[in-house]
Order: C-alpha cells, then structure tokens, then sequence
C-alpha cells in the first residue's frame, strides 16, 4: 500500500496548533528570530500555524510504485494507491479510506505474508503514558482530511 498526502484538509487548524503550542512549549529555548519570523508569515486568518503543503509526496509514491513494479517484479494490481490529487479515479487518503486499506491489506494473511506499506506525508507525534512506547511518545499519521491514525492501530484491525 502506498499513500502520499500533500495537503491536510479540515482539522489541520486544530492539530497545527496543537503541535505549536506543544513544540513552543517544549523548545522555547531553541527557537531562532529567522524561526520566529517564518512561523508569524505561516499563519491562517485565525492566528494558527498552516499545516504546509508538501512537495514530495505524490512523486515519492510515485518513484516507490515504480521500484515494486520494476526491481521487487510486485504485480500492478496487487499494489493499492492512495493519493490525495482528487483525480476522482485515485482513492483519496482519508482516514476512513486508509484504514480499510490497512484491512484490506491484511485480509486473509498467511504465516509467512510480507507486507509493504509506504506513508509519505504529514505525520506527528504526542505523549503517552504507555509504558510499551520506549520514547513515551506515540505516532500519528495525518490523513488528508486532517484526522489522525495512531502507530498502534493495527491493533485494533
């Protein structure tokens, strides 16, 4: 499974600023005026940091298909795509779309079976008090409609 998210659509107001208030909060001491002047021309209307578009997603999906196809000899219609372009024929990588693509991908699973799944995108991190994240720190994927995925969801698939 591939996915290549450039832009976070709705709710990535909210999780910016989350991560903003998280990361001043933690490294206040390290912030430099060239930062600082940056983050005041990267806000919305509302005063909260943009999430940026990215430039590198679709073509790293790209590339990564490409390599499956060519060097790793993967069959075409065994590999899914999602892509956040809204090409109406290309599954959009929303939260929803994402996870049944998760699984998909592991439906009817044999010992043995190896998975790929490539994410480029925007992706952050938050505390936890699981003492089975060694970082205490969990992972979080943002799909393209701004929700998030935990690192620890395909326990629940």
């Amino acid at each position: 499974m591939l996915i290549g998210i450039r832009k976070t659509r709705q709710n990535s107001v909210e999780i910016a600023r989350e991560n903003h208030e998280r990361m001043a909060e933690e490294d206040v001491h390290i912030a430099t005026k060239r930062k600082k002047k940056k983050a005041k021309k990267d806000k919305d209307k509302e005063g909260a940091p943009k999430a940026p578009e990215l430039k590198g997603p679709h073509h790293d999906v790209l590339q990564m298909e490409q390599l499956l196809i060519e060097v790793y000899h993967y069959d075409p219609k065994d590999i899914t795509v999602l892509i956040d372009d809204d090409d109406p024929n290309h599954i959009q990588p929303t939260k929803e779309n994402m996870i049944r693509a998760m699984i998909e991908l592991i439906e009817g699973a044999l010992a043995g079976d190896r998975f790929f799944l490539h994410f480029s995108g925007h992706a952050m991190q938050e505390d936890t008090d699981n003492p089975d994240e060694e970082d205490r720190k969990d992972e979080l994927l943002i799909s393209s409609d701004g929700k998030t995925i935990k690192d620890d969801v395909s326990i629940h698939i």
